[in-house]
């Protein structure tokens, strides 16, 4: 490798960088939300469900059409999460067990449109493989604008409703006593989720899309209380760790996706120990204070 390329940037690898770190901005921002609704799993859940989704739309209009790929991918997973709420309300099934049960069920028959296309090969085809672990280095100049209009739409949502998005996420009963509209932001919340995994499984894949949409929220919660400063974090770090990865895939010659993935996992190992040291500081700042203290009153009470 020669040290004087280290930094040059050719068009293609602009494009891919700047695809992962729009997608890194809305994924950040909105799996933060994730996080504290405590869904983090539905991320999962709805990558693997959008698959199957994703072979329809392409079955039906017979090229990789875009627009087909991503509204069947959209319809699959808007019904898995539809599912999910139904096993959750109606039946005894547990939260993670509905999810593991649709999450299953969806992949599977997702499997079987992928073993049926593979007895019937064409050219078209190619490439349908990389939505499995994601390929970002496949990102076109198309792909730019649909990644630029998604964070565009998640970032002036969580904007203009910021005041709602905190109540209903931490108190969803004092949401509804104040006459706020719930269903119409749990709504807008799953809608801009299932664009988000849809969208951005080009770049990381079924298998590692929801690590995409959680490690920046998990790490940005480690630094901060305040969910405005966690949400803030959380899109910027995801943006960051989009570049970061996209430049060392690039140097590393690994595939893009599941080094970002990897990057944000120590991302999240480093927030943690950082989080560690800071408490066990404070804790050592105040046992030193009490012992002040103590040995302060201790010498006024021999006086």
């Amino acid at each position: 490798m020669n040290p004087l390329n280290l930094w040059e940037i050719t068009p293609g690898l602009a494009t891919v960088v700047l695809g992962t770190a729009l997608l890194g901005l809305a994924t950040g921002a909105l799996g933060s939300l994730a996080v504290l609704r405590r869904n983090s799993l539905m991320g999962d859940a709805l990558s693997h469900a959008a698959y199957p989704g994703l072979l329809a739309g392409f079955l039906l209009s017979g090229t990789k059409s875009v627009a087909m790929m991503v509204l069947g991918a959209s319809i699959f997973a808007a019904l898995a999460q539809w599912l999910t709420g139904l096993l959750i309300r109606s039946t005894r099934v547990r939260p993670d067990a509905a999810l593991a049960l649709v999450m299953g069920c969806f992949f599977g028959f997702g499997m079987i449109l992928q073993s049926h296309l593979q007895q019937n090969p064409s050219a078209a085809q190619a490439g349908l493989k990389d939505y499995l672990f994601g390929q970002a280095g496949l990102l076109l100049e198309e792909d730019i604008a649909l990644l630029a209009a998604l964070a565009l739409l998640v970032l002036v949502a969580l904007v203009m409703g910021w005041s709602r998005w905190k109540i209903i996420t931490f108190d969803r009963a004092h949401a509804v006593s104040l006459g706020i509209n719930v269903f119409f932001w749990d709504v807008l919340y799953n809608f801009l989720f299932i664009l988000s995994v849809v969208i951005g499984l080009q770049v990381a894949g079924v298998v590692l899309m929801s690590a995409l949409l959680i490690m920046p929220g998990c790490a940005a919660r480690y630094w901060t209380k305040r969910m405005s400063t966690m949400v803030t974090l959380a899109g910027a770090s995801g943006a960051i760790l989009g570049v970061g990865g996209t430049f060392a895939s690039d140097q590393l010659s690994w595939p893009p996706g599941p080094t970002i993935v990897l990057l944000g996992f120590a991302w999240l190992i480093i927030s943690f120990f950082v989080r560690d040291i800071r408490k066990k500081r404070n804790q050592y700042s105040g046992n030193s204070a009490k012992i002040s203290d103590a040995l302060h009153l201790g010498g006024v009470g021999a006086n």
